[in-house]
C-alpha cells in the first residue's frame, strides 16, 4: 500500500535505512560536538524569533489601533518566518514524522479561519507538532491554551505572551474573563487563528460557592 502525504507520495521516505547506516547516523547526531552545535544554533534560532516582537512591542503603546497593528504584524511574522526558523533544526536534526491520516479534512478545517484544535498531551514537545500542523497546506496562525507559568519560560514562554496566547490559572471563575476577552480582541482585530488544547486531567478550581 502506498501511503500518501501533502507532498504526494512518499514510498522511498518510509523505507527503514540500512542498519549501519542507522548506527553511524546516531552516532555522528549525538557525538558531543553536534549536539553542541545544534543546541546552540537553534538557540541562536529562537532569540531570533523573539527580538523582532520585543522591537515592535511600542507599536501596542499607539491610542486605538497599536494593538491591533501589534497583533497583526506579531502574527504574520510568526507564520510566514518565525516559526519555519524555530522548527527548522529540531525537525531536521531529531528526524521526527508527523503521519496525517485525513488530509482533506484538516485543509477543510482550516479553511474555516478560526477553529479548536484538541490533543492528547503525550510529551513536552506537543506544542511544537500543533504549530507544524498550522504549517501543513495553507499557512495558519495557532495561538494556545496553555498555564500562566508559560509566560515565564525565557525566550519561548516570553513569546507566546507577546502573540496573545490564552493563559490560564486553572481556576475558572478567574480565567473565564480573560478568556472571553483574548477571544473577543482578536475578533475585534479581525486576526484569525486556529487555538490548540491538550486537555489532561488535574486539579482545578471551579470558583463555586459552598451551598
Amino acid at each position: 500500500e502506498r501511503k500518501r502525504s501533502p507532498l504526494g507520495e512518499i514510498d522511498e521516505a518510509t523505507q527503514p535505512l540500512p542498519r549501519f547506516t542507522m548506527g553511524l547516523y546516531r552516532d555522528i547526531r549525538e557525538s558531543q560536538f553536534v549536539v553542541i552545535f545544534m543546541t546552540s544554533f537553534w538557540l541562536m534560532i529562537v532569540l531570533e524569533y523573539y527580538i523582532p516582537m520585543l522591537l515592535l512591542l511600542p507599536l501596542a503603546l499607539v491610542p486605538g489601533v497599536g494593538v491591533d497593528w501589534y497583533r497583526t504584524l506579531t502574527g504574520a511574522y510568526d507564520v510566514y518566518w518565525g516559526r519555519h526558523a524555530c522548527l527548522a533544526v529540531p525537525f531536521s536534526w531529531c528526524g521526527a514524522r508527523i503521519y496525517i491520516t485525513d488530509f482533506d479534512l484538516l485543509m477543510r478545517f482550516k479553511a474555516r479561519g478560526n477553529g479548536l484544535m484538541l490533543a492528547t498531551h503525550c510529551s513536552r514537545v506537543d506544542w511544537l507538532l500543533a504549530v507544524y500542523v498550522g504549517m501543513v497546506g495553507t499557512q495558519t496562525r495557532v495561538g494556545f491554551i496553555a498555564e500562566v507559568t508559560t509566560a515565564l519560560m525565557p525566550i519561548i514562554g516570553w513569546s507566546r505572551y507577546l502573540l496573545g496566547d490564552i493563559l490560564l490559572q486553572r481556576a475558572f471563575h478567574k480565567d473565564r474573563p480573560r478568556i472571553l476577552a483574548n477571544i473577543q480582541a482578536f475578533h475585534k482585530s479581525k486576526v484569525e487563528r486556529v487555538l490548540f488544547l491538550a486537555p489532561e486531567g488535574t486539579i482545578a478550581d471551579p470558583g463555586l460557592d459552598d451551598e
